[in-house]
């Protein structure tokens, strides 16, 4: 059980959840790996902060640490070049008929993919030319909306286009920027706005807020 005290109504605490920066790990393994140390954390005088949002996390050095016992599982990762996962056969009992049948479900156990590799290919020509050759070297590619008409029915490609954007884009107005901010010019005291720079409570005004508001259809 996983119990949050927020201390307030914070309506993006559960949306936050579901991304990759705040996943639910396994505590002991957040403990063998020296990701969460409980004598800090059982303090109470607020010494716990120290050990808050370090520079580098002991999950990244020296070497990447990774937790997971989903569907696949992480086979090899080649920063910049390609990574692999493998199907995890020990995944909640295993796949297929053995697992469908702990759901009381009846069925056929057929069409699983072993392994999935992606590559970082940055270079569309060399994407396209690996896809389209006799033996394709890759399943499927991302192709630029400029490039469209080189594979769009074409003999052999499947296309699934347009799809829906599953991104969604947010701008915040900080209330009181900080004076160390390189963003905010040479800030004033006496105006609100001016070519030098503008002041750094410049949006804790709900007038100023409201007109960059305004600003979007």
């Amino acid at each position: 059980m996983i119990h949050f005290q927020t201390g307030l109504a914070y309506l993006p605490f559960l949306g936050i959840l579901t991304q990759t920066w705040a996943s639910v790990e396994s505590k002991q393994w957040c403990i063998d790996n020296g990701d969460w140390n409980p004598a800090v954390d059982r303090l109470s005088d607020g010494t716990w902060v120290n050990a808050h949002d370090p520079l580098t996390s002991p999950l990244d050095t020296p070497s990447f640490k990774m937790m997971g016992s989903g569907a696949y599982k992480l086979n090899y990762l080649n920063v910049g070049v390609a990574w692999s996962i493998l199907r995890n056969v020990d995944f909640w009992g295993g796949w297929g008929t053995t697992r469908l049948a702990k759901l009381g479900v009846s069925a056929v156990s057929r069409g699983y993919v072993d392994e999935i590799v992606e590559y970082f290919i940055s270079s569309y020509a060399t994407r396209l030319t690996g896809f389209t050759a006799a033996t394709p070297l890759y399943d499927n590619i991302a192709v630029p909306r400029a490039q469209i008409s080189t594979v769009w029915q074409q003999g052999g490609v499947k296309q699934q286009y347009p799809l829906a954007t599953q991104t969604v884009d947010a701008m915040f107005l900080a209330y009181n920027v900080s004076m160390l901010s390189p963003y905010i010019g040479a800030p004033t005291s006496d105006t609100y706005f001016g070519e030098l720079g503008i002041r750094p409570d410049f949006f804790s005004d709900i007038h100023a807020r409201k007109a960059i508001a305004y600003g979007f259809d």
